[in-house]
């Protein structure tokens, strides 16, 4: 049960990261461009 949980944290740690990555790649895009 442990690992299960582990492995959920985990996932959700990588979702909440790459979607914070998505939300700021276009902002540095946008910084860079200018």
């Amino acid at each position: 049960m442990s690992t299960w949980a582990e492995t959920r944290a985990c996932v959700s740690a990588v979702c909440d990261t790459w979607s914070c990555y998505m939300a700021v790649f276009p902002l540095v895009l946008k910084i860079k461009s200018s």
